[in-house]
């Protein structure tokens, strides 16, 4: 056959604007080229979906795995902060009890001293007027205004 004076020669199957079309004007063998690389290409992309969904179930078990991990640690820290407050507490208050019981004291021992220093004055006087009366009396003569009659001695 010529075209424009040119042969065309004959053949089987010829490709014309990307699709092979046969000697019968038929385009079977495209269409089954066309189904066989779709079928291929779903084949890989279930192969794909299949891939992601085993990895995202994988991640969601760490998740959930790692959510519960969490949460117990979560847990233990609430009580462990719930213990430290209440030791926190019965801390402060052993140590109010100390405090007071130390006030207590300071002011026994203030009172103590006072007394003591009380006593000490008295004691120091009572010695004082004795030695006093004493004095007087040695000192004094029977005939001295002051004097202590003799019977009465």
């Amino acid at each position: 056959m010529r075209m424009r004076g040119e042969v065309l020669k004959r053949v089987e199957k010829l490709k014309y604007l990307g699709s092979v079309v046969s000697k019968d004007g038929k385009m079977d063998s495209e269409v089954t080229h066309r189904v066989q690389a779709v079928e291929g290409k779903a084949l890989e992309v279930k192969a794909a979906e299949s891939r992601v969904r085993d990895e995202v179930k994988l991640q969601l078990e760490e998740l959930e795995q790692e959510r519960i991990q969490t949460a117990k640690l979560n847990n233990t820290i609430s009580q462990l902060q719930r213990t430290i407050a209440e030791k926190q507490l019965e801390y402060q208050t052993d140590c109010r009890n100390l405090e007071d019981e130390v006030r207590r004291a300071k002011l026994e021992s203030k009172q103590y001293k006072d007394e003591i220093q009380k006593l000490k004055e008295d004691e120091v006087r009572r010695v004082g007027m004795l030695h006093s009366a004493f004095v007087s009396y040695f000192n004094a003569s029977p005939t001295s205004p002051g004097a202590l009659p003799a019977e009465k001695l």
